[in-house]
């Protein structure tokens, strides 16, 4: 929480530099002269949304006009994302997506949006990282007893997974670690993003 300010003042600066790249009749008018709306293309109560609150808050207040959340979730992200990508480019429709998601979908699933040509990147707003959990019945406390363990079952254990990012992490980690198959849930909420 204590790098909020700085949060704030970053993303507060790239979105009123981005409002310079409008054309004029965009900026006859004092920006923003409206609420402005950040689309997560997630379920609510993951990083991505919490994030998004934070930065609504603090840009409200600095801006002088209402920001809120919206979240669309669906399709890993896309449909948010093609929300945005279809709004009008007038710095009243913003998206909060994750890199992963906001790189691998076009390539990896038929996305109706260019990723370089829809979306005019403006600020780096968090750094999230992965953690490994287990339940705690299983009987290990480090991630080299997990792999001891998953090397030594005849079953795949399994993991749950809701993002292509995830997957991909996922598959790193079994190639670095030279583990069996372990194989994936997929999780219909994606709030975990």
């Amino acid at each position: 929480m204590t790098k909020m300010p700085r949060l704030h003042l970053a993303f507060t600066a790239a979105v009123f530099a981005a409002m310079g790249s409008l054309g004029g009749n965009a900026m006859a008018q004092a920006y923003p002269s409206k609420p402005i709306k950040i689309i997560v293309p997630y379920a609510p109560g993951g990083a991505t949304d919490v994030v998004a609150r934070l930065v609504s808050q603090k840009l409200g207040t600095a801006l002088g006009q209402p920001v809120t959340v919206e979240n669309r979730a669906g399709a890993n992200g896309m449909i948010g994302t093609e929300a945005v990508a279809k709004a009008a480019p007038d710095g009243y429709t913003l998206l909060m997506n994750t890199a992963g998601a906001q790189t691998l979908n076009p390539v990896l699933y038929k996305a109706n949006y260019e990723p370089l040509k829809s979306f005019e990147p403006i600020s780096l707003v968090a750094k999230i990282g992965f953690v490994m959990v287990v339940h705690p019945s299983l009987p290990v406390k480090t991630v080299q007893e997990y792999i001891a363990l998953v090397k030594t079952k005849s079953k795949p254990m399994s993991y749950s997974s809701g993002t292509a990012m995830i997957e991909l992490v996922t598959e790193s980690f079994k190639s670095a670690a030279k583990v069996p198959e372990i194989a994936s849930i997929p999780t219909r909420a994606q709030g975990l993003r």
